[in-house]
This record gives C-alpha cells, sequence and structure tokens, in this order.
C-alpha cells in the first residue's frame, strides 16, 4: 500500500521507490491519490479511532483508574502524533523528488503514532487481564499487537505492511468488548 509505504519513508531513495522517476506521467496521478487518502484519513478516520480509544479507555476508568488514564493519553498523543505525519505527507507528496525537512520528520511522527498505538492496545490489554481469565485471549491479542507494532518500527521494510493489522487487533477487542458490556446492561 502506498500510503504505508509513505509513512515508513526513511531515505530520498524510499521516496523514489514510491514515485518512480521524476517527470513521468504517474507522478501527479499518485501525488492526487495520496493526498486524497491523507485528506480523508485527517478528516475523517483521525478523529473516529482517536473518539473510538478515547472513549475505550474513559469507559474503563471503573476497572481500573490508572491504566485507564494512561490508555487515554497514548491515544491522544497518537492522534496528535498522526495530524503531525499527516503534515508530513503533504509536504512529501507535493515534492517528492525535494522533501526538505518533512522527511526528517515524519520517522519521528509515524514511529510515536504507532508506538503510541501499540502501547495504548498492550494497557488496554493489562486492563482486561485484571478482569478475569476469560480474558486472557483478549489481553493476548492486544499483545501482540505492541509486538507488531515495535517489529514494524524497527524494521519497516520487512514489518511495516502489518503495522495496520497490529494495531487492529487491539481495536477489535475493544469493540468486543464494548459490545459485551453494552449488552449486559440490556
Amino acid at each position: 500500500h502506498a500510503v504505508i509505504a509513505e509513512e515508513l519513508v526513511r531515505r530520498a531513495a524510499d521516496l523514489a521507490a514510491i514515485f518512480g522517476p521524476q517527470g513521468t506521467a504517474c507522478v501527479p496521478k499518485l501525488q492526487h491519490a495520496l493526498d486524497l487518502v491523507t485528506w480523508i484519513d485527517s478528516l475523517a478516520f483521525i478523529p473516529a479511532y482517536g473518539a473510538f480509544l478515547l472513549f475505550f479507555f474513559l469507559s474503563m476508568a471503573p476497572r481500573d483508574e490508572h491504566a485507564a488514564l494512561i490508555g487515554f493519553i497514548l491515544s491522544a498523543g497518537a492522534a496528535v502524533a498522526d495530524y503531525a505525519e499527516n503534515i508530513c505527507l503533504f509536504s512529501l507528496t507535493a515534492s517528492p523528488f525535494a522533501p526538505g525537512v518533512a522527511l526528517s520528520i515524519i520517522p519521528w511522527a509515524t514511529g510515536l503514532k504507532w508506538l503510541a498505538l501499540g502501547l495504548a492496545g498492550a494497557v488496554g490489554g493489562t486492563i482486561l487481564l485484571r478482569k478475569g481469565r476469560e480474558n486472557y485471549p483478549a489481553a493476548a491479542a492486544c499483545g501482540l499487537g505492541l509486538v507488531g507494532t515495535v517489529v514494524g518500527i524497527v524494521n519497516p521494510a520487512l514489518f511495516g505492511a502489518y503495522l495496520p493489522g497490529a494495531v487492529t487487533l487491539s481495536w477489535i477487542v475493544f469493540l468486543i468488548v464494548d459490545i459485551r458490556s453494552a449488552m449486559a446492561q440490556l
């Protein structure tokens, strides 16, 4: 996926691998497509996942107030880092052959975003662990999400494509927990 590849760029050569040679007909089309996805991410996806995670951790406060606060802060930090990453993406997409300072900032913004999301998932998993043995598989999935994000950050060339899936593991667990809690209240 070109967007994840652009998020994980570290060098100008990484951008060249995504955009191809300067002056080719496909570059403007790719720039437009990447900008469109980044706009959708900025206007819809980040607010949606940010709200979901923030409300999940608010709902976990009665179970473990301190861990829920940590998860809340990590989730908010991930959303802020994601916006910083998107600012860099807009800059890199506009000038992929002269990337400037955005190329220096994006690894930090991206790494912080993915690490905060992985850690938030792990924190959510620890909250679930405290609830009982029936939550062990869910907590393990959240832990695997953290492992996946760390591996993806450390070696983006080999494992970067798996970052969204790693984070999604904990989000699915959180959604199931939310649905289960809502059903118990009916």
